[in-house]
């Protein structure tokens, strides 16, 4: 058994020896095996090359050929092939020629180096800008448009046929990588070439190499770090999709990228975004900015440039490959641009998370020009991110671009700008052609809308190329973009609604010709940019309509007179009831002819509609175009301009290093800004063209402007102080709460210097004024502290340096008109004597009023730097019915701490004495002891109560006198105390009576008692006080004699006119105080003996008495007189009698005695 086995065991091994012999001396796949007996292995590349490899010729044999065979090769061996001349009286010519790579040694894809390149005829014009494929043109005999004599198409293995071609002669290498692990070139010749006499009519000679897929590093990347090319979608060509592309970077490469591509193909990249930060948006951008990278084969005409170019839109035309990126994953979507070559793609964003790209190959083409090799295209994929609720990007559909910029509700951010202020650009995504962006402003009520723009570019980065393609072009607009802005919203009409459409626009109608009829094109055949040339018909038109004179509340309201009612006055520049008189009439403010008609000479222009000067037609036209004025005329053009025109800028604000451009740079200035009158603005921005080609970006800042400030606006009093214009309200209602104004430009940020708001609080009858201060604050920079006053114990203001800023919170209680007694001054952040808690002030009176003042404002200050926050109510109390306005000769009162019941009410409450002419003063007598106005500690301590009795005088009102009651019981020296005017020489003659408040302090038991008196000077002192002042005018220049022309004129008193005076005063006093009872001078000189004595008694009997002697005088000196006339009458009878002779007189008649002497 052994036996058998070993012999059949040696004959196993003997065959397994014999076959290894036969396999090692067997050829590879890539090789070809010579017939001869030496196991001669030859590349395949060397069968049937013209020359013997093989010694005994197998390699050549008779009638071989190149073509319709399979070749592979081995890693890192380039391999040469060339197809012969095919004999032109045996057409038609077929030659495929199939490259394989098996894997491994013999690689993964193909890649083919067209060295020499002449198959049939390359005819461009041929080509028809409709033509979608070739079936439909193929002739009977098989010939193609664009390649009617022959050419060559690639096909690979598990990919569909695209029937493309190529044809013409090549002028250098191209290189072409197949996809997939077999490709087959196949040459076809229907016709001999026109040239057949030429040195090298047909000519086919390439290169190929079998590469492995880890060398292909320009296609698949680095091993370890392998590019994004996303997934092949089943049974396509080329078509794919990209998903998540912020992971890894995605890439859309041509396809047989970095090689040229097939002819007649189709792909469409689909770029998704599903995974989304929140409050997050994607967006999708697409570009390539190395030259080398975006080669998008190019007709022969558009090589021959001098600098940077991109052809797309109408450039690309039915023989030019082309990439159409659509805002969306459909092919419904609007078309952000349509690229057909260059040296550059520009960046191309979606408005969304998806973006389809659509790539197509012409049928036909030539594989090579100029001597370039075309390598395909690569493109970057980037993903955005903004902000989900910010205005990078449109939302709504996409078909429209329009932003809705709401303002928040100022009550509900009282102190901080959020909501009311911000930043917006220019859409960060692409805009298609045809598009209009909105923007829409909408404040509350009382708001404006105050926009600032920073910066405004327009950038054409497809420059007018001239070549046979686009000569006698008529589809350029006649601007590119423009930029409109409203001031009111809801009243923009237009008749034609334009939308975001998925096409380029539709060409507008070309300049007619001067014979009418037939239109003519436009001659661009010198260089330059058509849009500024003098081809261009709307070139060197005004179609600007009143910018610089545009009504801007600014102007008015800081830089100009100042009215407390700016933002609630009509608006008289509104529309164009000004503006424009008629159609074809004289314009004026601000617009000339060719303003608003050049708009619509524009806008017809097109849209397609002429203009005519009949009234018709200009009515119709108008009809056609925009809108610029609503029917009530309240709407405004603020601005419009076309494109590079810019708006006014406030480019200095783009500096700011702070997101929202809060920093210590000049506030935008009115020249620089605009403002509206209203609460509504809207701001319309259109792109004819689109903007990935012609790029245009702006932005701005925007602030919705609070002007409301609660209340109702005071406009103050006749003869009393002016108030603030721009920032004085009275309340009253039973309760509310008061802030500052958020108005900005009553701010250094608004341009303003200084601020100054005054508050009244007007409560009823019987009720007072409760207020409470939450908070305040002042800002930087202030030299001020707040301490406690050791006379009342209000809060005051000690301002440390007198030229310092003023930054103040007065409170003041107002018992009577023009008179305003302070109750708390508050001018620092922080004080020690003030705790956090709110603090509580209650009017004495029915009226209160706060101020509110800061001066030499930052330019970077608004109402979040500096501001107070308050509460008010009224609070009823029962009335006062004591006299407390004093207006006489003189009087007297007491007060007595605590009060009784009945006078409680009127607790706090001050005295005023005002004279009743301008030319008395006041004299008020107390007892007591002075004290300074501003005390120190020890001051304080002198006074043996805390109760105090404080004079005001002078306009503003202000501490005169600060006394300290007497102790009750007997009355030490009184204290003299009379009104400025009487001690410090002020002018007698001024608009208003001298006045005295005087408040009663009261904290402990104790009383106050005052007398009063209205006093006018003696002779003497008036002469002194005249002769001062007269004087004091000579010396500043005025004419002497002044004591004459006073004397002329009345001032100077006689003698007489002081006939009660009290001498201790050297005063004069009313003659109803003398002898009345009552002590009214001080010293009681009115009622002494001497002066009330018995020799007076007669003049001080009643006036009754004296009426009655008086008529009986009168009655007695009537009869007297009719007595005497009776007489005289009787007498003049009897001498009649005695002296008449037939009616003459005698002549010796004696006439005087018919006179009465008037003396008798």
């Amino acid at each position: 058994m052994f036996g058998y086995t070993g012999k059949w065991g040696t004959w196993f091994t003997l065959v397994l020896v014999q076959l290894a012999i036969m396999l090692g001396f067997a050829c590879r796949v890539s090789e070809f095996p010579c017939k001869g007996n030496n196991n001669i292995c030859i590349p395949l590349d060397k069968y049937c090359d013209g020359r013997a490899d093989c010694e005994d010729n197998s390699d050549e044999p008779k009638h071989c050929s190149v073509c319709n065979r399979t070749y592979y090769g081995d890693v890192g061996r380039t391999y040469t092939l060339k197809v012969p001349t095919p004999q032109w009286n045996r057409l038609p010519f077929l030659c495929h020629l199939t490259f394989t790579a098996s894997g491994r040694e013999q690689g993964d894809i193909v890649q083919i180096i067209f060295d020499s390149f002449t198959v049939g005829r390359f005819d461009e014009g041929m080509v028809d800008s409709d033509v979608e494929g070739y079936e439909s043109n193929v002739n009977p005999v098989g010939e193609l448009p664009g390649c009617p004599e022959g050419f060559m198409q690639l096909s690979e293995l598990g990919r569909p046929f695209t029937g493309g071609s190529w044809c013409g002669k090549a002028t250098g290498p191209q290189l072409y990588f197949s996809e997939t692990t077999t490709v087959t070139a196949s040459v076809k010749v229907f016709h001999p070439p026109k040239n057949i006499h030429d040195e090298k009519p047909f000519e086919f000679k390439i290169r190929y190499k079998f590469i492995s897929q880890t060398d292909a590093v320009v296609r698949y990347g680095l091993p370890d770090k392998p590019l994004e090319l996303g997934r092949v979608t089943p049974g396509t060509y080329c078509t794919r999709q990209f998903d998540e592309c912020y992971r890894n970077k995605c890439h859309l490469q041509s396809p047989n990228y970095p090689g040229m591509y097939p002819r007649n193909v189709t792909c469409y990249w689909t770029i998704r975004q599903k995974e989304v930060p929140t409050s997050k948006h994607a967006m999708i951008a697409v570009s390539q900015e190395n030259q080398h990278k975006a080669l998008v084969k190019r007709s022969i005409a558009s090589f021959n440039k001098t600098s940077r170019s991109i052809r797309a839109w109408s450039d690309c035309t039915g023989e030019r490959d082309h990439l159409i990126f659509y805002d969306g994953s459909s092919t419904n979507d609007p078309v952000l641009a349509k690229y057909c070559g260059g040296d550059w793609l520009p960046r191309v964003v979606s408005r969304g998370p998806e973006m389809l790209v659509a790539f197509h190959s012409s049928p036909f083409s030539a594989p090579l020009q100029q001597g370039v090799p075309n390598r395909g295209f690569e493109l970057d994929v980037d993903i955005i991110f903004t902000d989900s609720d910010s205005y990078d990007f449109a939302q709504g559909t996409k078909n429209t671009c329009e932003f809705h910029i709401n303002a928040t509700n100022p009550d509900d951010v009282l102190f901080s700008r959020r909501g009311r202020m911000g930043r917006i650009v220019s859409p960060r995504h692409t805009l298609p052609p045809n598009t209009t962006c909105t923007y829409h402003f909408h404040g509350y009520p009382g708001d404006l809308i105050w926009l600032s723009f920073t910066s405004y570019n327009l950038q054409i980065l497809q420059q007018t190329i001239h070549d046979n393609n686009t000569l006698g072009r008529a589809d350029l607009p006649p601007w590119i973009t423009r930029l409109r802005m409203w001031d009111s919203y809801g009243t923009y009409v237009s008749s034609k609604t334009t939308t975001t459409t998925g096409l380029p626009p539709s060409p507008p109608p070309v300049v007619s010709s001067a014979a009418g009829g037939k239109p003519t094109t436009l001659n661009q055949s010198s260089y330059g940019n058509y849009y500024y040339s003098a081809q261009n018909p709307k070139l060197g038109k005004n179609i600007r309509v009143n910018i610089d004179n545009a009504w801007n509340p600014v102007d008015t309201y800081i830089y100009g007179p100042t009215q407390s009612s700016i933002f609630n006055n009509e608006n008289k520049y509104s529309g164009y009831q000004q503006a424009a008189t008629g159609v074809g009439g004289k314009q004026s403010g601000g617009i000339v002819n060719g303003g608003i008609s050049g708009i619509k000479e524009s806008l017809n222009y097109i849209s397609g509609s002429s203009s005519s000067k009949s009234s018709k037609d200009a009515t119709s036209a108008e009809k056609t175009s925009v809108s610029l004025m609503s029917s009530k005329g309240k709407r405004r053009l603020m601005l419009e301009i076309y494109d590079y025109e810019t708006p006014k800028l406030c480019d200095h604000t783009a500096i700011s290093n702070n997101a929202l451009g809060f920093n210590k740079l000049r506030p935008c200035s009115p020249l620089e800004s605009y403002v509206s009158s209203g609460r509504d603005l809207k701001l319309e921005f259109h792109t004819h063209t689109g903007t990935a080609l012609f790029p245009a970006q702006f932005s701005l800042n925007y602030e919705f402007v609070d002007t409301e400030q609660g209340g109702e606006s005071w406009p103050g009093r006749r003869g009393e102080d002016p108030v603030p214009p721009l920032c004085s309200r009275v309340f009253r209602k039973r309760k509310g709460n008061i802030q500052v104004p958020r108005n900005v430009f009553l701010y250094g940020r608004g341009g303003a210097k200084n601020l100054t708001c005054l508050y009244r609080f007007e409560a009823g009858s019987s009720e007072r004024v409760r207020l409470v201060l939450h908070n305040v604050t002042f800002g930087e920079g202030t030299t001020c502290t707040t301490d406690s006053d050791l006379h009342t114990g209000r809060p005051r203001c000690n301002q440390l340096d007198p030229e310092g800023r003023i930054t103040e919170l007065r409170l003041f209680d107002v018992p009577f008109r023009d008179v305003k007694i302070q109750l708390g001054c508050f001018c620092d952040n922080s004080s020690t004597l003030y705790s956090n808690a709110p603090l509580t002030f209650i009017s004495n009176s029915r009226v209160m009023e706060l101020t509110f003042t800061i001066n030499r404002l930052n330019i970077s200050e608004d109402f979040a730097d500096v501001f107070f926050f308050a509460s008010y109510e009224f609070k009823r109390v029962s009335e006062c019915r004591k006299r407390l306005k004093l207006k006489g000769s003189g009087g007297e009162d007491e007060i007595k701490y605590p009060m009784k019941s009945q006078d409680s009410s009127c607790e706090g409450l001050s005295w005023c004495i005002e004279a009743q002419t301008l030319e008395h003063s006041l004299f008020v007598q107390t007892w007591g002891s002075y004290l300074p106005i501003d005390p120190t500690s020890e001051d304080a301590m002198r006074c043996h109560t805390k109760n105090r009795l404080i004079i005001y005088a002078g306009r503003p009102l202000k501490p005169m006198r600060v006394v300290c009651p007497a102790q009750s019981g007997p009355r030490p020296t009184s204290l003299h105390i009379f009104s400025e005017d009487w001690t410090n020489g002020q002018p007698l003659f001024t608009n208003k009576p001298v006045s005295l408040v005087l408040e009663p302090i009261l904290k402990e038991p104790g009383d106050i008692a005052f007398t009063w008196l209205e006093i006018y000077r003696t002779r003497n002192s008036l002469i002194q006080q005249l002769d001062l002042q007269s004087n004091a005018s000579v010396m500043t220049g005025g004419t002497s004699g002044g004591n004459d022309t006073l004397t002329d004129i009345g001032f100077y008193p006689k003698e007489s006119d002081c006939e009660y005076k009290c001498p201790e005063l050297d005063a004069c006093i009313a003659g109803n105080l003398w002898c009345d009872g009552h002590n009214n001078c001080p010293s009681g000189f009115d009622e002494s003996e001497q002066e009330c004595g018995s020799a007076r008694k007669l003049l001080e009997l009643p006036g009754g008495v004296f009426a009655a002697l008086g008529c009986i005088a009168a009655a007695i000196t009537a009869c007297l007189i009719f007595c005497i006339f009776g007489l005289l009458r009787k007498r003049k009878k009897t001498v009649g009698q005695k002296i008449t002779i037939n009616g003459t007189l005698k002549k010796d008649f004696n006439k005087e005695s018919l006179f009465i002497d008037p003396a008798s």
